[in-house]
Order: structure tokens, then C-alpha cells, then sequence
């Protein structure tokens, strides 16, 4: 029982620091490296938020996201794969809904909704 409880321990502390590094990944990908691609050109002066206001919203979406995946039974120990898939793509979706809800709700009017 113990030995079970120390793998889920890892795959929630693996899952959070995934979590982050993809965040960090994005934002580098939206306003970082791509940036002066021509396809994504930025156009004139845009100015967006530094990597620390982004970042403050990963006290949310973290948790939530490891909420979300307890929910939906990421961490039992399941050998079944078409049910791991499933709830892997219903925690996703339910993640992605979770996002939008609090962007929605935010106050702040500059902060990138589009893609």
C-alpha cells in the first residue's frame, strides 16, 4: 500500500512540473521565439505582460490541474489502456474548460485569449 502511494506521489510531483515547463514553453513559443517569425509577426508596438505576470496565474492552473486529474482517476492504478485514454482526454477537456472559466473571469483586459 505504501510502495502505491509513494508512485502516485511521483506522477502528481512529475505532473506539476510538466505542467510548468509546457507553461513556460508556450508563453516562450507566443512571445518569445516565434515573435519575429514572419508568420506570426507581431505587428508595430505591441507590448504584452512579462514572463512573471503570466506566471503568477501558475498558482491556479497548477493545482486545478492536479484537482482535475485526481478527479478523473489519473493517479489509481489502472492497466486498462482505452480507460486511461479516456480519462486522460476527459481531464484535458475538463482542464481546458477549467482555463477559459478563470481567464473569463479575470479582470485583466490584456492579458492573450487568442491563438
Amino acid at each position: 500500500m505504501k510502495k502505491q502511494n509513494n508512485g502516485a506521489n511521483i506522477r502528481i510531483l512529475f505532473d506539476a512540473i510538466l505542467i510548468i515547463v509546457s507553461y513556460l514553453v508556450a508563453y516562450s513559443l507566443r512571445f518569445g521565439a516565434l515573435s519575429n517569425v514572419g508568420v506570426l509577426e507581431l505587428s508595430g508596438n505591441v507590448e504584452y505582460y512579462s514572463l512573471s505576470e503570466y506566471a503568477k496565474y501558475l498558482y491556479i492552473f497548477v493545482p486545478g490541474y492536479l484537482i482535475i486529474y485526481s478527479y478523473c482517476k489519473m493517479y489509481g492504478v489502472t492497466r486498462r489502456r482505452r480507460v486511461e485514454l479516456w480519462n486522460l482526454v476527459k481531464a484535458n477537456i475538463i482542464g481546458l474548460l477549467f482555463i477559459a472559466f478563470v481567464l473569463f473571469f479575470i479582470k485583466e483586459m490584456d492579458i492573450s485569449r487568442g491563438f
